[in-house]
């Protein structure tokens, strides 16, 4: 059988981080008379760090993924009254622009097509649904044999839990199967601590002592 390789979504497939910036951005204009204290220059830093704080009350299983939506909205506006409905209608708003900015990076392509002596699954702490139609409308959801994502499972990375779950889904061996993703910490380390051959995508090229393998694009990766 071929071998496996899990991979990270976001900000290893996809540039998320890119896609949040331009539609934050995006939206901010959109409802900069409704925002307090609204700044162009710093707008996209204060949604991506009210974004962190309510998605890790997710993944520790506080909240529900849409429950999480709508307190970041409500934080945004200043509005803890924003019902759930309008808190609803704005996501929205952002949910198109952010779709809407989706891209692989340059090179996910050829390492998917270069690769056919491998199978691939994707394993990320995103949403079921948002994360399989991502991967669909970037037209690659075919590579993938599975997605198991933080929602379905019930758990988030770095528990090795996670990572066993999606190598006994796949039927693969985690001393056999490797794991790459952008995250040292959370990918890597733990997949490396889960048993599996974790991989870091260090795509800006940190300098830190690792003791992991490193690689700097997805088409530097070779199976051992």
């Amino acid at each position: 059988m071929k071998k496996l390789v899990l991979l990270d979504i976001d900000d290893t497939l996809v540039d998320q981080s890119g896609a949040e910036r331009i539609a934050s951005q995006q939206f901010g204009r959109r409802f900069q008379s409704e925002i307090l204290d609204y700044n162009p220059g710093t707008f996209s830093e204060r949604w991506h760090e009210i974004t962190m704080r309510y998605y890790e009350e997710f993944l520790a299983h506080t909240i529900t993924y849409r429950a999480q939506r709508r307190r970041r909205l409500r934080d945004i506006f200043s509005d803890p009254s924003l019902t759930d409905a309008e808190a609803d209608r704005r996501y929205e708003v952002y949910l198109r622009y952010y779709e809407k900015a989706w891209a692989l990076f340059p090179e996910v392509l050829q390492f998917l097509d270069s690769n056919e002596s491998l199978r691939f699954a994707a394993l990320s702490d995103g949403s079921q649904r948002q994360q399989e139609y991502k991967l669909e409308k970037l037209g690659i959801r075919s590579y993938f044999e599975l997605v198991v994502t933080a929602e379905s499972a019930g758990m988030s990375k770095p528990t090795a839990g996670f990572f066993l779950l999606a190598c006994d889904l796949a039927r693969s061996a985690p001393g056999g199967t490797s794991y790459i993703g952008d995250n040292l910490e959370k990918d890597a380390i733990g997949a490396m601590h889960a048993g599996l051959k974790g991989v870091w995508l260090n795509r800006d090229g940190s300098s830190e002592a690792v003791s992991v393998p490193t690689i700097r694009r997805l088409t530097d990766f070779r199976e051992n």
